[in-house]
């Protein structure tokens, strides 16, 4: 089995940007109405699984490109992607999460 791409060009990262914007942005919506939501927490694994798979695939210094310009096109942060206590409150650190 082959190492991980370290490296993509700016195009693809783009179009990987546009095609998950959309999943980011449904999770902020979901959010406003109830962050305890099922709904809020299925968008937030679905972003969660694309960062893992991202690093997993094209590697680290991908993903962290990858989740900048998303948050540049978005204007949107990342969520946590660890446990959550009742309250909805992050346990643990994430250092790719925005809140």
């Amino acid at each position: 089995m082959s190492a991980p791409k370290t490296s993509i060009d700016s195009a693809s990262i783009d179009r990987l940007v546009q095609q998950f914007a959309y999943m980011l942005k449904a999770y902020h919506e979901e959010c406003e109405k109830d962050p305890l939501s099922r709904e809020a927490e299925f968008w937030r694994g679905n972003i969660t699984g694309l960062r893992y798979t991202i690093g997993a695939i094209l590697g680290q210094g991908v993903r962290s490109e990858f989740l900048n310009r998303l948050r540049q096109v978005t204007g949107l942060g990342i969520p946590h992607a660890g446990q959550m206590d009742a309250q909805g409150r992050p346990m643990g650190w994430d250092s790719d999460a925005d809140f």
